[in-house]
């Protein structure tokens, strides 16, 4: 499984990145594509991005999906899922504070044995 999580910044190159994955053989229901913005008003590419992945939405304002951000949404669905044997890759497009909080959620992938 490949996890791709996505800011409401910059979110052209991971789109970039989950065309190039999916030509590259990356089966739709093994990529995960998390997608995170202040509104629904900030998730863009959404129906781009779901012609490669399973789609799962994160707005800070509840407006769309899960309420909260899309690292708290990503963490929530790892408790839950228990995975293991998993390979994580982060890819960042973000501002320092999103990298902070993304290097946070690569501590819990390891700790749940995500290598």
């Amino acid at each position: 499984h490949v996890f791709l999580l996505v800011g409401d910044t910059n979110m052209e190159a991971l789109l970039l990145l989950a065309e190039r994955l999916s030509h590259a053989g990356v089966e739709k229901d093994r990529l995960l594509l998390y997608l995170g913005g202040k509104s629904k008003d900030h998730i863009f590419f959404r129906y781009d991005f779901v012609r490669y992945g399973t789609l799962r939405v994160a707005t800070e304002d509840g407006s769309e999906w899960f309420h909260g951000s899309v690292i708290d949404l990503w963490k929530q669905d790892m408790s839950k899922l228990k995975l293991r044997n998993y390979i994580f890759h982060c890819f960042n497009c973000g501002p320092e504070m999103k990298t902070k909080k993304l290097y946070e959620a690569q501590t819990i992938a390891e700790a749940n044995d995500i290598q």
